[in-house]
């Protein structure tokens, strides 16, 4: 896909792609693992909000809240 097709998506059409998919999921995974290690050392202080972020190329990024606390 090029960069101008990637410009004329709307943000949900983005999401939709199997690729944004797929790293969505392995950035999520990512952060749960990270917040629950961070969470174990912090003493439960931490006021943790989990966002996970895919760069669609140099042109478009997709963002998730994954958490909130």
């Amino acid at each position: 896909m090029s960069g101008v097709e990637v410009k004329k998506l709307s943000q949900r059409e983005l999401e939709a792609l199997e690729p944004v998919t797929e790293k969505l999921e392995e950035a999520k995974l990512q952060l749960l693992d990270y917040q629950s290690r961070l969470e174990k050392k912090s003493d439960d202080r931490l006021k943790l909000q989990l966002i996970s972020v895919v760069a669609v190329g140099f042109e478009r990024v997709v963002w998730q809240t994954v958490g909130q606390y």
